[in-house]
């Protein structure tokens, strides 16, 4: 590159090859660099405080938020069940020992309880404990618990079962039988 003597440059044009379209030069003024847009966008922003009317001297913001409802349950169920051959004389199986729950909550009506159950064991079971006493088909089904408006949204309860055994039913030692999950107790939810 060559420099005149007034200070200019003179710029040798790039080779071309075979196949290369010649692609028109922006020229200096035609772009902006991002640090004049930032300013431009911030002169905008004070501009548009600065043109605010004199009678306003503060502004309102609001913000609101939505809490999804949510239900955690820990639950220590019994490690086995034990049916007896009284038990299977007499159709049914009260256990001893309680499935015991920790429900924490953050809704204030209540909770379902999804009870499953093994299949093939039961034709029925009643579920009772705090609030609640429950007669379920024997493959489980759904409970709404609920309690008092302002009460306590986390305690521990246990849940006592008794079973009404199917006919087929063999006397012995069972892995646990049941399963429950909880949900946020819906509005329009109807069963007891």
């Amino acid at each position: 590159m060559a420099f005149a003597a007034l200070g200019t440059s003179r710029i040798q044009a790039p080779r071309r090859y075979p196949g290369m379209s010649r692609v028109p030069r922006e020229s200096p003024s035609s772009r902006a660099s991002p640090l004049a847009l930032r300013f431009l966008g911030l002169t905008t922003v004070i501009g548009a405080s600065i043109a605010l009317p004199a009678s306003q001297s503060g502004s309102l913001l609001s913000v609101s938020a939505t809490v999804a409802p949510r239900v955690d349950l820990v639950q220590q169920a019994p490690a086995r069940l034990a049916v007896t051959a009284a038990d299977v004389a007499r159709g049914y199986a009260t256990v001893s020992e309680p499935l015991r729950l920790h429900v924490s909550t953050n809704t204030p009506q209540g909770v379902e309880l999804d009870v499953h159950a093994a299949p093939d064991l039961f034709s029925s079971m009643r579920i009772e404990g705090v609030n609640l006493d429950a007669t379920l088909p024997g493959d489980g089904g759904t409970i709404a618990w609920r309690w008092a408006q302002g009460s306590t949204h986390s305690l521990n309860v246990d849940l006592r079962f008794t079973f009404t055994l199917q006919p087929q039913l063999q006397p012995g030692a069972y892995s646990w039988p049941i399963t429950v999950n909880g949900r946020p107790l819906e509005t329009g939810t109807l069963l007891q």
